[in-house]
């Protein structure tokens, strides 16, 4: 018989086993007891993913997960909550996916993030592919292109960011690498010489 399922829950991102830098596809604050891992077909509440309570005697991911604390020193921290706009560093031993109960309506108003002067751990909370060239960056109430933020041609007189943004390469040897696009569910570092709001 015909058969139509139902689901309330949204795609995070797919995780390779061993590291994987990650964001939230939404705009939305999700907290970590919220998260649903979905290991080889069937879903996991966050506590038996973390825990032995699975089929793999194990943890299917760790725990912890780590954000880029911008206080100065700037360092790692531990979060409870995936917020969007900020990437995470999350531990898989074994591939599998993170999904979140659906939220109804998110809303998309254009903001990303703020990033303040110096790295900046971040993600989009967007569920479509961004180029970089299609990013606006905000500086003293300015909107500013990439190439123009990227470059001299601004009040500052030197770049407002870094033309390059980095990603967590996930194929063995795991490695940074430059891209030019902002994926859903991805987190990625960026340097800013001033304090200033992506868009």
């Amino acid at each position: 018989p015909f058969q139509i399922v139902c689901s309330n829950e949204i795609h995070i991102v797919n995780l390779q086993s061993k590291w994987n830098l990650i964001s939230v596809p939404f705009n939305q604050s999700v907290p970590n007891d919220d998260i649903i891992v979905r290991y080889d077909g069937v879903d996991y509440s966050w506590e038996n993913a973390t825990t032995g309570n699975n089929p793999t005697g194990g943890s299917i991911v760790l725990r912890y997960i780590y954000y880029w604390n911008t206080s100065i020193p700037q360092h790692y921290d531990l979060s409870d909550v995936f917020e969007p706009g900020y990437g995470y560093w999350m531990y898989a031993y074994h591939d599998c996916e993170l999904w979140s109960e659906d939220f109804g309506s998110t809303i998309n108003d254009g903001y990303i993030t703020d990033i303040l002067t110096t790295w900046n751990l971040m993600g989009v909370p967007n569920d479509v592919p961004l180029p970089k060239e299609d990013l606006i960056v905000q500086y003293n109430g300015v909107d500013y292109s990439w190439e123009n933020a990227t470059t001299n041609n601004n009040p500052t007189g030197g770049p407002l960011i870094i033309r390059y943004i980095y990603y967590w390469n996930t194929i063995t040897p795991q490695h940074y690498d430059l891209s030019d696009v902002f994926e859903p569910g991805y987190g990625y570092w960026m340097y800013a010489y001033q304090d200033c709001t992506l868009k």
